[in-house]
């Protein structure tokens, strides 16, 4: 959910985005020593998207359409429409995704921002991920929680909880130090438990703690 800008606007980022700069890109550069890249995206045409919904679709509209271009050269065309899930594999929320209903107050959603930001609209203008920017870049900090939790595991059992204390006993038994504007990515091996069910999502899952806030 997002409305997207003419020209990104950095004021706009809140929260931990909002922290991001130059000295995160150059830090993260610094970091660097073997210049391999490695995605952590999720295939976009998962066949088991979680909860429900809607599985990835590809819709072609050209295919090999033959066009005269000019003398004797023609031009080749193909073109192709697609509709995904937005949590059908990598997740893409926006920060107005999820909400809170209270008395006594006009906030809803993220930093007290209130029912508006998506109502009559059906997009989120100032909660949108297009105000995370086009992408961030910085120092990223990989904590093995599986690897720290039990030796010779895969992954974490059923809906194991990170809280604050595992978290950082692990880092520091890792010997990491997590700096302001990092980039924390967390291990539980959650696709190889995913994988031995067959591809279906489990029932429960490991993840972080509310105390890690």
């Amino acid at each position: 959910m997002s409305a997207v800008p003419s020209q990104f606007d950095s004021s706009r980022r809140r929260g931990s985005p909002a922290r991001f700069g130059p000295d995160n890109v150059l830090r993260g550069l610094k970091a660097s020593k073997t210049g391999e890249v490695i995605s952590l995206n999720l295939p976009l045409d998962d066949p088991n998207p979680p909860f429900g919904r809607g599985p990835f679709r590809r819709h072609v509209r050209l295919h090999n359409q033959v066009r005269p271009l000019d003398g004797t050269r023609m031009v080749l065309i193909n073109d192709d429409e697609i509709s995904i899930a937005l949590q059908g594999s990598s997740q893409w929320d926006s920060l107005a995704h999820f909400g809170v209903i209270q008395p006594g107050t006009s906030g809803v959603y993220f930093d007290g921002v209130p029912l508006s930001e998506t109502y009559p609209q059906n997009y989120a203008p100032n909660l949108g991920i297009d105000a995370f920017g086009p992408g961030f870049v910085a120092r990223g900090v990989l904590a093995d929680v599986v690897g720290w939790a039990g030796e010779g595991r895969e992954f974490l059992e059923g809906d194991y909880r990170i809280d604050r204390n595992k978290l950082e006993r692990c880092l520091a038994d890792q010997g990491s130090v997590v700096e302001p504007g990092d980039i924390l990515l967390i291990y539980t091996g959650f696709q190889k438990r995913r994988a031995l069910l067959g591809g279906v999502y489990p029932p429960d899952t490991a993840g972080l703690d509310a105390s890690t806030v």
